[in-house]
């Protein structure tokens, strides 16, 4: 993968509390926020995404705040981060709290592939349990098959070793069942199952 092909741009919607008279003229405002970054890279990119994640907590006090925010976060965040934080402490509150989640130490993700989650936002890493379907499901993995971060928080994920994806759960019987569901949420039991469901198999019904 290239370096062109590899940059992702990320978005995130920031709630601004608007003006009387903007609520009544019906006026309507893109308050996007927008940051591009290399997905296959470590740092900086993920400092922006966690930094974008924190100022989406903020409710901003009329579109000219706003503004001026976006302007100031777009201009390359993944090395003015510092810069950003001290100069907006109503959106990220105290800079030492902030830097903490900034720098968290990388965590195992909760659940295994396919429908991992984000151990801090528990987003989906991949795709969402019971929604996607199988064939969504296997592209997703194959454009994305050893993620560094969440692209929604930045948290960093942890690999057991440079092929494998650290995770926090243990496969349990109830967990393996609920996934068979969601991949298989039509399929009608054959003839079998429903006599096995029932506690005969096929010699039982034979003899009997």
């Amino acid at each position: 993968m290239n370096a062109e092909t590899s940059i992702v741009t990320l978005a995130r919607s920031m709630e601004v509390a608007y003006s009387a008279l903007d609520a009544e003229a019906g006026l309507f405002y893109d308050t996007t926020v927008r940051v591009k970054v290399h997905a296959d890279r470590y740092y900086p990119d993920y400092v922006a995404v966690t930094l974008l994640w924190l100022a989406s907590d903020h409710i901003f006090h009329g579109i000219e705040e706003f503004t001026r925010f976006r302007d100031d976060f777009e201009d390359r965040p993944e090395e003015r981060y510092q810069q950003i934080m001290d100069s907006w402490p109503q959106v990220f509150g105290a800079t030492e709290k902030a830097m903490k989640k900034l720098f968290a130490p990388v965590k195992p993700v909760v659940k295994r592939p396919p429908w991992s989650l984000c151990p801090r936002c528990h987003k989906p890493v991949w795709a969402e349990e019971g929604t996607v379907d199988l064939r969504e499901t296997r592209l997703l993995l194959k454009a994305r098959p050893h993620p560094l971060w969440c692209r929604v928080c930045g948290q960093r994920f942890e690999y057991a070793n440079s092929d494998s994806l650290a995770c926090s759960s243990e496969f349990s019987i109830k967990e393996t069942m609920a996934t068979l569901e969601s991949m298989f949420p039509t399929e009608q039991p054959s003839f079998e199952t429903l006599q096995i469901e029932s506690g005969h198999d096929a010699g039982e019904a034979d003899n009997g």
